[in-house]
């Protein structure tokens, strides 16, 4: 029997969640229904609640033209807790949109009536460029600069666009989303094989894509990636841009194609009820690989439901780098209070100034990146900060930077702490032996920043670090001579040794003080 839609009772203030700018994104799918509350529009999205229950919507909505009762019933009964986790959380604003099985669907009206009365709010019925668009706009939400082809594949549906920098160049529809693609082809694997080549065959295009590059998105996508990661016995396990051959997908894909159900549940962690749809799935990522001639898939952890959120933003939020606002809120949340990082950045800045170094956008944004996560493990054992911090830079939640960028950072924050060899990341994630050497560059001289101040803002704007010649020197004024105890000394030689250079400790006079 079908939940009615109920009054809920105001929620008493002081239960409330303190914040006042969290969003709310219900996603009503042919096959999962999912609520997703950001803590607050941005252009680097923090999830604070994310929910999702497969009901099957749309499971036979081709042969039947109508949306499943069972799944009419499960949705409305989630959409009534979703409303009230909403609320409890405080969304300012509640956006709700429904895809490919609820806009073909004889009834599809008659349950956005239902579904918006449990929601209290209006639910957008998305066509399917509509769909295209908005996964591509997640797309360049999470990453930066985004080149290649979008493509979503949800129950119903497989949207596919094309981005060129970001810049959203085409769009398309095919009707081969999992749910779909079994009930025409009748449940037959073969039959739904050349389904989806002739499908992905219409499209003209898809065989020129730029970079040979699929941005995926999508549960079957995050699914062969979970198992591409068991195969190589990869340790960091974070979805967002990880990158895989195509050549590799497909072979997975054919390898889920063939499996039993029963060999999917003990093998693959995913959910019961999407076992029966993900073979489909297989064969619509194979028959896209070939037909579009893709070299690499790369795994978009944001689609759609980011999508919604980021076309909220204004055009100077939209611009914003999402390292920087991920690494602005671990540090403020994290480090210190009212230490000197920003000093820190300064003083690493002057330094890297006075080698000559590429002051490129992208490399002082990671240096500065490195400074605002050195104080985050202040309150961890000394003998744990190095290790610790490592693995917190390397799994932290962050969106607009790749694995080995990740891998590059983390290195940088663990060389502020220690000179010892990096821990190694399994699954063959490696730094180039440069770039190895230019994170303990890095956190060397953050190390002798640390070093010199004692975390006290205040003193590094009076002190310089900068090569002179053949020298790596340290000048202090007349009244900080005595800062320059052993330690410092001992951190300004691994600053010295780094370059291969030697290193010079000299005193200024009041006069000669930088301002």
């Amino acid at each position: 029997m079908t939940r009615s839609s109920r009054a809920v009772e105001p929620v008493p203030v002081s239960l409330k969640s303190a914040r006042t700018n969290s969003i709310g994104v219900v996603d009503i799918g042919s096959n999962s229904v999912r609520l997703v509350v950001f803590e607050e529009a941005s252009r680097s999205p923090i999830s604070i609640c994310n929910e999702k229950v497969m009901c099957g919507l749309g499971r036979a909505v081709v042969s039947s033209g109508r949306l499943d009762e069972e799944g009419i019933e499960r949705t409305l009964a989630e959409l009534a807790r979703f409303k009230i986790l909403a609320d409890y959380h405080s969304v300012s604003r509640l956006l709700a949109f429904a895809t490919a099985a609820v806009r073909g669907a004889k009834n599809g009206q008659e349950f956005i009536d239902a579904a918006s009365a449990q929601l209290n709010c209006p639910i957008l019925i998305l066509s399917g460029e509509d769909e295209a668009r908005l996964a591509a706009a997640g797309v360049k939400c999470g990453i930066l600069n985004a080149t290649g082809l979008v493509a979503d594949l949800g129950g119903g549906s497989l949207e596919i666009s094309i981005l060129k920098k970001g810049v959203l160049k085409k769009t398309h529809t095919l009707g081969i989303g999992a749910l779909t693609l079994k009930d025409v082809s009748g449940g037959d694997l073969q039959t739904a094989e050349e389904i989806a080549r002739r499908e992905c065959k219409s499209v003209d295009w898809l065989d020129r894509i730029p970079d040979d590059r699929i941005y995926a998105v999508g549960g079957a996508w995050r699914t062969i990636a979970r198992l591409h990661m068991k195969r190589r016995n990869y340790e960091l396990h974070v979805l967002h841009q990880y990158s895989m051959r195509a050549e590799e997908v497909v072979e997975l894909a054919d390898y889920l194609i063939q499996m039993k159900p029963k060999e999917m549940i003990e093998s693959i962690d995913i959910p019961s009820k999407r076992v029966e749809s993900l073979p489909f799935s297989a064969i619509a990522i194979k028959q896209l690989i070939q037909r579009s001639r893709a070299r690499e898939v790369m795994i978009s952890a944001f689609g759609v439901r980011e999508g919604v959120m980021y076309e909220t933003l204004s055009k100077a939020e939209k611009s914003a780098y999402p390292l920087s606002i991920n690494i602005e809120r671990i540090s403020s949340t994290r480090s210190r209070t009212g230490n000197n990082l920003e000093e820190i950045e300064l003083w690493t800045d002057r330094f890297f100034e006075s080698l000559g170094e590429d002051q490129a956008d992208y490399k002082r944004l990671f240096r500065q990146a490195a400074c605002k996560l050195s104080g985050i493990e202040w309150s961890t054992h000394p003998d744990q900060r190095a290790e610790i911090g490592f693995r917190e830079v390397l799994f932290m939640n962050a969106s607009g930077i790749s694995h080995y960028d990740r891998l590059y950072l983390a290195a940088c924050v663990y060389c502020r702490y220690s000179n010892h060899a990096l821990p190694v990341v399994s699954g063959g994630l490696r730094l180039t032996a440069a770039d190895e050497a230019h994170a303990r560059l890095v956190g060397a001289v953050i190390r002798v920043g640390h070093t010199l101040s004692g975390g006290a803002a205040g003193l590094l704007h009076r002190c310089s670090l900068r090569r002179i010649g053949g020298e790596v020197s340290l000048e202090l004024p007349d009244d900080l001579r005595d800062l320059a105890g052993e330690n410092v000394e001992k951190r300004l030689g691994a600053v010295a040794a780094c370059l291969k250079m030697r290193y010079s400790l000299d005193v200024r006079s009041p006069e000669a003080e930088l301002v």
